[in-house]
This record gives C-alpha cells, structure tokens and sequence, in this order.
C-alpha cells in the first residue's frame, strides 16, 4: 500500500463491517472488547445509520409528487 495504516484504523474498519454485515451488537461489543453494547452502538453504529445523502433522495421521492400539485 502506498499509505500507512494504524491498527486502530484496521480496528475500526472490522468493527464497522461487522456491524454493516448486521451482526449481533453483543457479539460486536464482545469482539470489540467494550464493557456495553450501548458504547459499540454509539461509536460504531453512526456510520452506518446516519446517511444523510440516502435520506435526501428518499425525501425527494417521496415527495415527488407533491411538486406537480
């Protein structure tokens, strides 16, 4: 690789993936080694649930109709 990367970043690209592949957030907190799912959930999960670029295009479907009126 023509960059350097941390075992922090590797840890935090695991993690994510796995939470985007829909695993437990139990088994996620337990592989990631907090003392809670709510600190996995909280740091981790943000990356996959907030997408504001999705809820943009899905705002504008659904909407889309309203502009003809």
């Amino acid at each position: 690789m023509d960059f350097e990367v941390t075992p922090h970043q590797l840890r935090h690209t695991y993690i994510t993936n796995l939470i985007h592949a829909s695993v437990d957030p139990k088994t996620v907190q337990y592989l990631a080694g907090h003392e809670s799912s709510k600190i996995t959930m909280d740091i981790y999960a943000k990356v996959k649930y907030n997408r504001p670029d999705e809820l943009v295009r899905s705002m504008s479907s659904a909407f889309a109709g309203w502009e003809a009126v």
